[in-house]
C-alpha cells in the first residue's frame, strides 16, 4: 500500500573530493526510481511534502539517468513528489556541481532514456502529479563549473528543471529559477520535452 503521509524536513547531500559525483540511476525493473526528496511513486493522498533540498559536489558531476536499464516509470528526481505523487510540495532546491573553491570540473546532466515515463527532474512534482508545486518564496538554483545539459528520451521521459511535470495539474509557483553554467547550457528535446520553467506537456 503506498505511503500517503505528508513528510517534512530539510535534505542535504554533500560530496567532497576531486572527481567524486552524485549519480541517480533509475533501475531495470518497473517503478525502480532514484530520488533525493520526500515522496515517491504513487505517494499521495493529497498530503504534501515540505523542506529544502541541497545536493552539491566539490569537484564532480551531478547526473540524473531515468530508466537507463529499461524500467517503466523509473525516473531520477531531485525534488519532492514522484510519478502520480499527489499533494502540494514545497521547499527550495539547490543543485551545485563543482562548487569547491579549487574545483576543476562539475557538470549537471539530465539524461533521457528510451524507457516510458522514466523522466529526469530537478524540482517538485513528477509525471501525473496533482497539486500546487512550490511557493512564491521557493527558489530553484542549478549551477555547474562546466556544462548543464537537459536531454529528453522516449515517451514521457522528459527533462525538466522546474516545478510540475508531464500531465501534472495545479498552480505552480517559484520566486526564481536560476541556471548558471561555466560552460554551455543545452536543452535537447527528443520524443518528450526538455524544459527550464514551470509546468510541462499536457
Amino acid at each position: 500500500v503506498p505511503d500517503q503521509t505528508g513528510h517534512s524536513g530539510d535534505i542535504t547531500v554533500e560530496v567532497m573530493g576531486a572527481g567524486n559525483r552524485i549519480l541517480l540511476d533509475g533501475g531495470v525493473d518497473d517503478e525502480s526510481y532514484a530520488q533525493i526528496g520526500h515522496g515517491g511513486t504513487n505517494n499521495g493522498g493529497n498530503e504534501g511534502h515540505t523542506g529544502s533540498i541541497v545536493a552539491t559536489t566539490e569537484d564532480g558531476d551531478i547526473r540524473l539517468d531515468g530508466g537507463p536499464g529499461g524500467g517503466f516509470q523509473s525516473p531520477a528526481i531531485i525534488g519532492h513528489g514522484g510519478t502520480n505523487a499527489d499533494g502540494s510540495h514545497s521547499g527550495s532546491v539547490t543543485v551545485e556541481a563543482g562548487s569547491g573553491a579549487a574545483a576543476t570540473q562539475g557538470a549537471v546532466i539530465l539524461n533521457g532514456s528510451g524507457s516510458t515515463d522514466s523522466f529526469n527532474q530537478i524540482g517538485h512534482g513528477g509525471s501525473g502529479a496533482e497539486g500546487d508545486m512550490g511557493l512564491a518564496a521557493d527558489d530553484i538554483l542549478v549551477t555547474a563549473f562546466g556544462d548543464i545539459t537537459l536531454s529528453s528520451g522516449g515517451g514521457g521521459s522528459y527533462a525538466l528543471i522546474g516545478m510540475g511535470g508531464q500531465n501534472s495539474t495545479g498552480n505552480h509557483s517559484v520566486n526564481d529559477i536560476t541556471v548558471d553554467a561555466g560552460g554551455n547550457v543545452s536543452l535537447n528535446g527528443g520524443s518528450a520535452f526538455a524544459m527550464i520553467g514551470l509546468g510541462g506537456q499536457n
